[in-house]
């Protein structure tokens, strides 16, 4: 048995249902963006909050709502998402659970924040869509899954049970901005797809390149392989066939 402690932090789940439509939902997920703000909880939310709807209004759109995170049994948290629910979202329901700590969780979270900041690169591409869908895939999975199912790329990323990376991977591959290059490629092969990938982030850009290819990329591409996997493996084939040569870009 474990006992709550001013010290011990725990998983809570918010879950929000019988709100029927997502903008009658809105205003309490704004509140307790505003809630987690003020208690000091580390959480997706409270930085999109500070963008405001634009940022992460269609996140959320069926009922039931589940929101995951991290905090003290001793916060406050449950009296404070119930008295704003009660006054933003009187019909629905609303009630904080709360778990003992998971590792693995915790772990998930931080890759999820980690792919979140890489698609924030990607913000200008098809009006937003890829940062949009990301976001989604982290905050309602279950609503991303269904609006979004995931192709048969060939981008996607193998031996990751991530569903935010490989949403990620399907939206960059969908709107053309990804190309799967194979460890066995030779350096024509490799300058050609980086270049598809420029021409392709150079027109959705508005014609600012972000990608820096030409004379730039030469010295990077003619790293000697033995110097490219100094670093040690970086995908599995590597881990289990040490004596490839294997590039991952």
């Amino acid at each position: 048995m474990w006992f709550p402690s001013d010290m011990a932090v725990f998983d809570f789940t918010v879950r929000i249902t019988r709100f029927g439509s997502a903008e009658r939902a809105r205003p309490l997920i704004r509140a307790i963006a505003e809630i987690f703000d003020r208690l000091g909880i580390d959480h997706l939310l409270v930085e999109l909050n500070r963008d405001g709807d634009v940022a992460w209004g269609d996140a959320y759109g069926a009922d039931l709502i589940l929101i995951r995170g991290s905090s003290s049994l001793t916060c406050g948290l449950d009296e404070q998402v119930m008295a704003a629910a009660g006054r933003l979202l009187p019909d629905g329901e609303a009630h904080v659970e709360w778990y003992a700590r998971d590792p693995a969780h915790l772990a998930a979270c931080r890759l999820d924040r980690a792919v979140e900041r890489v698609a924030r690169m990607f913000g200008g591409l098809a009006q937003g869509a890829v940062l949009a869908r990301v976001r989604s895939a982290i905050l309602d999975p279950r609503t991303c899954a269904a609006r979004y199912p995931l192709s048969d790329s060939v981008c996607r990323m193998p031996g990751t049970s991530s569903f935010a990376l490989n949403v990620l991977c399907d939206a960059l591959c969908e709107v053309g901005a990804e190309y799967g290059i194979d460890w066995t490629a030779a350096r024509q092969q490799v300058v050609a797809a980086l270049s598809d990938l420029h021409e392709t982030l150079f027109v959705e850009a508005g014609g600012t390149s972000i990608l820096p290819l030409g004379s730039g990329m030469d010295p990077w591409l003619s790293i000697d392989e033995l110097d490219l996997t100094t670093a040690g493996p970086v995908d599995q084939l590597a881990i289990e066939a040490a004596d490839h040569l294997n590039v991952v870009m």
